[in-house]
């Protein structure tokens, strides 16, 4: 296994190089995807050692990780450890997704397993959006919706992806699970400060609905399916 963490980034210069750091201090390299910051956001994450592919336009968490896929891919990576810029996930807990990654080809942190410090608001919507996303992935997911998940390079290469913004994670879940890549999921603590959430209510849910309509409609993990069973073979 030779994994990179993949952080997808915007205006988060002033979080980013303790992510950046406390990463690297566990020996993985680092990929920052700079969504277009309006900061220094890309400049700080190179400071702290990390290599940084910058899009000139804002295209959304979900082209931004695709795109520190990519990268991965291009310099022979075989999983990718995804962790948000803004401080919120705990990096001393990377051992955590190195040693579930040896036997799994996806790993998923769940706050759910303590989610006593989550707002009331975030730990509903999670619950119910994971219940709406277990059904379609026929597997049991606890927290959908948590952004730190370690992927081997397997499946990203199996399953296909069209969303580009937030829509993409519960995507990729539910088309990979059809698909019959392994999951594990590791309890996970998270870190509430001062940031922001970047999700639009309003468009972020209707993202969602169009996106299980999609995937009720064109069923992509038949696909994906095809696509793993090859690689099994190759």
């Amino acid at each position: 296994m030779k994994p990179a963490a993949v952080i997808p980034a915007y205006n988060e210069a002033a979080s980013i190089s303790r992510v950046v750091e406390g990463v690297k201090k566990h020996g993985l390299p680092v990929i920052v995807v700079d969504d277009c910051s309006d900061d220094d956001t890309a400049g700080r994450a190179r400071e702290a050692g990390a290599m940084v592919v910058c899009h000139e336009t804002n295209r959304g968490k979900g082209q931004a990780v695709l795109s520190g896929v990519a990268e991965a891919r291009r310099r022979g990576f075989t999983h990718t450890l995804l962790l948000d810029g803004d401080g919120q996930h705990d990096t001393e807990l990377v051992p955590r997704f190195l040693a579930a990654g040896m036997t799994a080809d996806m790993v998923l942190g769940s706050r759910m397993h303590d989610p006593s410090g989550m707002p009331f608001i975030r730990r509903l919507t999670n619950r119910s959006m994971s219940i709406v996303v277990s059904w379609f992935a026929g597997v049991r997911i606890t927290d959908s919706q948590s952004g730190y998940r370690m992927i081997s390079m397997a499946a990203w290469d199996a399953v296909p992806v069209f969303s580009s913004r937030f829509d993409m994670e519960s995507e990729f879940l539910i088309t990979a699970c059809r698909a019959e890549f392994s999951l594990r999921e590791v309890p996970i603590t998270t870190i509430y400060g001062d940031e922001k959430s970047k999700i639009s209510p309003w468009k972020d849910t209707w993202r969602f609905f169009r996106l299980l309509w999609r995937l009720s409609t064109r069923r992509p993990w038949r696909e994906a399916r095809r696509r793993r069973k090859e690689g099994m073979c190759s």
